[in-house]
């Protein structure tokens, strides 16, 4: 049973960390149903995400008690406990030697997430049409929507999931915000958001398995791609 619970979540694990959002100092923000109400035609833009890495220590989040979401739930004391297997990795943490092999191979990248948000937001319902132009619009441009939603992605790769043996797994950082084009209101803006995979395996399997390592990342952005379209269209207050 332990070890069911133990599989679970490093499949589902979700970590929600409170900071800065998309170049602001803001927390996160939920806007209420009559500010989307308005808001027919959204630009989605991903904005320059980072370099496939390779994080093989673990340190401190930057949030002492981060949110934990598994399988869609939130826990408390076991979530506190889910917790320490997620961090966050500073600059000196990472395996550039590693990575640089990997990278020639990669065929799953962060437009997956930008992708799987788009169609979730479209079959949704609660937008007429999300677009996903390659820059984010300006201008005479911008006025042919009513929103811009930038996604950002500052860290995604393998991470550390495992000190004994060392294991590696898949993982995304995400954070996004949503602004009004004619106001420059922000009408949503989530916490960062860290999503780990489902696989835990020595650097040496996904350097030997391509298939397995584009698997994985794929995994990371589709969830985290699902995971923000349901927070942003099921977060409107009264």
């Amino acid at each position: 049973m332990r070890s069911s619970l133990r599989s679970l979540a490093a499949a589902l694990l979700v970590v929600t960390v409170l900071s800065t959002a998309c170049g602001s100092a803001r927390g996160p923000v939920q806007p209420t149903s009559a500010q989307l109400q308005d808001v027919r035609r959204v630009a989605l833009v991903l904005d320059a995400p980072s370099e496939f890495e390779i994080v093989k220590e673990r340190t401190s989040d930057r949030s002492g008690r981060p949110s934990v979401i598994v399988g869609g739930l939130l826990f408390g004391a076991l979530g506190a406990g889910l917790a320490m297997a997620a961090h966050k990795a500073s600059d000196g943490d990472k395996d550039r030697e590693s990575a640089e092999p990997l990278k020639p191979g990669l065929t799953a990248n962060p437009a997956i997430l930008r992708d799987t948000l788009r169609q979730a937001l479209q079959a949704s319902g609660r937008f007429a049409a999300v677009e996903a132009p390659p820059a984010a619009p300006e201008g005479s441009a911008a006025r042919d929507y009513d929103a811009i939603l930038v996604v950002r992605v500052p860290s995604w790769g393998l991470l550390l999931a495992q000190r004994d043996p060392p294991l590696l797994t898949s993982f995304a950082e995400v954070e996004a915000k949503m602004t009004r084009v004619r106001t420059g209101e922000v009408l949503w803006q989530s916490a960062v958001n860290r999503f780990l995979g489902t696989a835990q395996q020595p650097l040496d399997a996904y350097r030997r398995d391509a298939e397995l390592t584009r698997q994985e990342l794929t995994e990371s952005f589709e969830t985290a791609g699902r995971f923000l379209a349901k927070e942003l269209t099921g977060s409107a207050t009264d």
